[in-house]
């Protein structure tokens, strides 16, 4: 199973890494969403972890922007942020297949992970 994280926090981004990769996961840690559909279509991960705030992005741009991309609008994603209430749930909007809040529990977000993928 491969997981794409675009996460712009280092501690968040190692800690979800980490999380997933011993549960067995290929994880492709993204600090930078710079040219993220490229590399979703060079990946061909099986689900994508995505930040709403990334360096100069907007994870919920991306999020669509994936979803309306053929060959790869079917990857499930779910948006993890610290950002709450109408900016959160609004990601569905967008095509988020899942919203997880920050902090987050690591074994609900692997939890939701597994679920989506086995979809």
């Amino acid at each position: 199973m491969k997981i794409l994280i675009v996460e712009n926090e280092p501690t968040n981004l190692e800690v979800m890494a980490l999380a997933m990769e011993m549960e067995g996961m290929e994880v492709f840690p993204l600090i930078s969403a710079k040219g993220f559909i490229p590399k979703v279509t060079a990946i061909r991960p099986d689900l994508v972890l995505l930040d709403i705030e990334l360096d100069g992005f907007d994870g919920r741009e991306l999020c669509r922007l994936l979803k309306r991309t053929d060959g790869i609008n079917h990857i499930p994603v779910i948006i993890v942020s610290a950002c709450i209430g109408a900016k959160t749930q609004s990601s569905f909007g967008y095509g988020a297949d899942r919203v997880i809040t920050k902090p987050f529990d690591l074994v609900e977000l692997i939890r939701e992970v597994k679920s989506l993928v086995r979809k």
